[in-house]
Parts: C-alpha cells; structure tokens; sequence
C-alpha cells in the first residue's frame, strides 16, 4: 500500500517525498502511531527545473539551460511546502509476519497539521510527536518556521484535529521560543510531560541555533482545555555543548533528541554536530514537577 495523495500532492506527478521523526508509539488509546513529514514534490527543485520521469532535470521556460543542477538533490528548505501526517499500525502488536501488517493513514480529511510560512499562505509543518491526554485524546507537537512550536489535538483517534495553536508554558502564559527544529513531547508513565526545545527565537527566521537543548517538564490539569491542560515548570538547560564546529556542516548543534526512561533513570539520545549519536543521562532534578497541577 502507498501512501495517498492529499491536496498538497494531488496534482503532482511522480513520488511523493516526506520523511519520518521519531519511533511508533503506543498511545493509552490502545494504537501505535507513527508521524511522518509530506513535502510537496515541487518544493525541493531548484528554481527555474523540474524532473521528468527518467529523473532528468528539464527547464521550465525562461530559465539558463547553464544553471542546470549538478545532483537530484535539490531545493532550498527555505521553498518547502510540507505537512504532518500519521500512520496507525493497526496490526502490530499481533501479527509475526511482516506481509500482513496493516496500515491506516490519518487524518481523514485532506490537510495534514501546518502553519503557515512567514510571510506566504505556503502550509508549513514538520516533524511531529506525539502523547496521550486525559479523555482518550491525542497531542500532537510539531515544529514551523514562526519561531514556535505548534499543537493540535484529536479527539477521535487521530481521524480529525484541532486547529493548530502555539503551545505556551502555561494557559495564556508565555510561548515557547523555538527555531525550526526537531521538539519532542514525551509522557511518562507518571503522568509527566517532557518537552525538549531550544529555547531561543530563531536567527532570521531559520533553522538555529540549536545549542544548548534545554527541558521542559510539564502536568495536564484535568478539565482545562487551553493549551491542552499544559502547564510547565520553569525551562532548565539540558545539555551544553562545546561550541567548536564539526560534522558535515561545521556547526556545534544538537539535533534530533530523544527522551528515554529505562529501569527508573532517564537519558536522552540526540545527533552531535550531526556526526555521531551521544546518549546522556538526565539527573532527576531536571525532572522536578513541584508546584504542578496532579
């Protein structure tokens, strides 16, 4: 089974491009639930080319045939059109043989989760996770290019969601401060919530910087809807790192993170200067919820 056409895509030949953040989950609604990014296929070519069926770059009319692109790897981020999707893993949990797993893509309606890019009505939306709320209710986090990160909630196991909205560190409290990148939401079997962010507004509107990592820790107050019931203690440093440039693109981020617990201890995985994976060990007193609601 492929994964369908929505509206961002319907009109556009060939594959269809996107990619996956973070592993399934099994959510308290009894699914295992994956999200994955949507680009709209002509958001990644250069300007001025488009790919034909062979994948030969073809230029659209006006352009220098001498600006040719060198490589099928193409399109500034900055063009993109992307949104959230969801894949349910219906059959998971007990079926052994890979060729009778089943699939069900969500939401029902035709638009992923997105906000709007600066400046334009392009849809913009990336890299989502998500958690269980209390009711049977489903949370998704995503990160845009608005300088925060977004959530939308469903109330129907995933078929339909709520406007998206940016998320604060309280109901009518301060917005989180995010560039646009990766910003997990993790639950723990206690009924805490972990957010790991950035904290910083974003250099230009863009992708840095991405160094410190701080932690959020966070509680729902039953029966509060704004801001999903969220309320969170005050954002605590994480991880610095060295600030000398490195990896493939010199920089000193740290990227992709992921929240673990394991035999009572914490440790949170991330991409070093994208070069290598570390795993650190979070101490308990960045995990203090005093003062929250529950």
């Amino acid at each position: 089974m492929g994964i369908p056409r929505t509206a961002m895509d319907r009109a556009e030949p060939g594959d269809i491009h996107g990619w996956n953040f973070g592993q399934p989950r099994l959510l308290p609604t009894g699914q295992v639930l994956l999200t994955y990014t949507k680009m709209k296929r002509s958001g990644i070519y250069p300007e001025g080319w488009q790919l034909d069926d062979d994948q030969h770059w073809q230029p659209l009319p006006g352009t220098d045939p001498n600006t040719r692109p060198t490589s099928e790897q193409g399109g500034s981020p900055n063009r993109w059109t992307t949104e959230v999707f969801f894949i349910e893993l219906t059959n998971i949990l007990t079926e052994n043989d890979p060729g009778k797993l089943a699939f069900k893509f969500l939401p029902e309606s035709d638009d992923g989760l997105w906000v709007p890019y600066p400046d334009t009505e392009r849809h913009f939306g990336q890299e989502g996770t998500w958690v269980g709320l209390s009711g049977g209710r489903l949370l998704c986090v995503f990160r845009s290019r608005l300088g925060h990160p977004f959530y939308s909630i469903s109330a129907d196991r995933g078929k339909h969601w709520s406007r998206p909205e940016i998320l604060r560190l309280c109901p009518g409290g301060e917005p989180f401060q995010q560039p646009c990148a990766p910003c997990p939401m993790t639950k723990l079997p206690d009924g805490r919530f972990i957010f790991l962010f950035h904290n910083v507004r974003p250099e230009g509107w863009g992708w840095y910087p991405r160094d410190p990592l701080w932690i959020a820790v966070g509680r729902e107050a039953p029966g509060v809807t704004e801001n999903a019931g969220l309320f969170f203690n005050k954002p605590k440093v994480l991880i610095y790192n060295d600030g000398i440039p490195g990896g493939p693109f010199h920089d000193f981020e740290i990227g992709y993170p992921s929240f673990y617990a394991f035999g009572g201890r914490h440790y949170v995985a991330y991409a070093n200067k994208t070069s290598e994976l570390r795993i650190n060990e979070v101490p308990d007193s960045l995990l203090d919820d005093s003062g929250l609601p529950g």
